[in-house]
């Protein structure tokens, strides 16, 4: 009995190097050294600016990760690739691929939106008509450049889409080697529709996603996920091509950047960091053969696992700052009943939250917000 069991092991030891062999990935992990997370004290000090929060389409939407608020609807898109059209609080329309997960959505013009898939691109959709229509497909050439996924994006009158690739080595479905190997293989790309070209404006950032074009109309900001930071690129003007930081060492991890009703900018916390207690990931991004190891030997689907597992939520977060990426204030729920959070719509009565992991909307009054915060927007 116990001769089977070794001839069991054994065969299983084989089979798993032969498995390792037949990857052949050469994993490169480079040295990364986070800071201690902030204290949540001063500007990040507990409220409950988002506790209480109004939930909307409980159990009938999965994922809605970025929202668009007109009037009396509300556009999102989902991660089960469903692009979703809600008036007056019942989901109106359905259109979508039906697969692929929806990361970014915003208006072109009067008739069309434009999403960004992570796993099938950078999409054009016409609630209206009922379309999905390829714009920039995963895997599609040209002119010698491919994207492997579309995260965040905005837009250029009406025409030209700058948006995140947040790996340029890993597809979404590798997410374990994504975040484990750990380096700069993010890009920022722009897209000319009318042109039909793709061309790369940066490199050489940490899992890119939320992406916004900042009001002085000459940079953008970019939030690298792996790195809790926002950096600033100049596209025009007197600092054209300078990179900066606009914000570092975040308290989590952020998604989506938009702006505000009253001239600020709302980033999402997709995530917070414990600051009394490093995460495993974290610590190990300063140990690049130590990862190597792991992704060596581990099984991808055990490395999302665990990646996943070191991204903790204890509450609901978002982060307001001035344009030139001064901290004003933090919206939280310490509670913890609304988190997870991918995006703020502000439309100037309330802030929509969306979520990419959540089956619902978050809905909070703007007045709550002041009178529990004790400003005046």
């Amino acid at each position: 009995m116990a001769q089977k069991k070794y001839i069991i092991l054994g065969t299983v030891v084989i089979l798993y190097g032969i498995y390792i062999a037949w990857l052949d990935y050469d994993f490169e992990p480079i040295e990364f050294n986070f800071k201690k997370p902030p204290s949540f004290t001063g500007k990040l000090a507990p409220n409950n600016a988002l506790t209480g929060a109004e939930i909307l389409l409980k159990g009938e939407v999965h994922a809605p990760e970025a929202l668009v608020k007109e009037g009396n609807v509300i556009y999102t898109g989902t991660g089960d690739g469903k692009y979703l059209k809600i008036v007056d609080g019942k989901i109106e329309k359905v259109v979508g691929h039906g697969s692929g997960s929806c990361f970014g959505l915003r208006r072109l013009n009067k008739t069309h939106f434009v999403g960004a898939d992570m796993y099938v691109g950078l999409l054009l959709i016409n609630y209206d008509l009922g379309t999905v229509e390829d714009l920039v497909p995963v895997g599609e050439d040209f002119n010698g450049l491919t994207i492997k996924n579309a995260n965040d994006f905005d837009i250029i009158d009406q025409n030209v889409i700058i948006f995140t690739e947040s790996s340029h080595r890993w597809s979404v479905s590798q997410f374990g080697y994504m975040f484990v190997e750990h380096i700069f293989n993010g890009r920022v790309l722009k897209y000319d529709i009318a042109k039909n070209k793709l061309e790369l404006i940066l490199d050489g950032l940490y899992f890119p996603n939320g992406f916004l074009l900042h009001p002085d109309g000459e940079s953008f900001l970019v939030g690298e996920f792996g790195a809790s930071r926002i950096t600033r690129f100049y596209l025009s003007g007197p600092n054209k091509g300078k990179k900066e930081f606009f914000a570092e060492n975040l308290p989590g991890y952020s998604d989506n950047i938009r702006l505000s009703s009253h001239g600020t900018i709302y980033v999402a916390m997709a995530a917070v960091r414990d600051p009394d207690q490093q995460s495993y990931m974290e610590k190990s991004a300063s140990y690049p053969q130590v990862r190597k190891v792991l992704l060596q030997v581990v099984p991808e689907i055990f490395l999302k696992l665990w990646t996943l597992l070191q991204i903790g939520v204890t509450r609901g977060l978002v982060l307001e700052y001035d344009y030139n990426g001064t901290l004003l204030r933090s919206l939280q729920d310490p509670t913890g009943g609304v988190n997870h959070f991918s995006h703020v719509e502000d439309d100037g009565t309330h802030l929509y939250l969306g979520s990419y992991i959540n089956d619902f909307i978050a809905k909070v009054s703007i007045k709550k917000i002041e009178e529990e915060l004790n400003v005046k927007f």
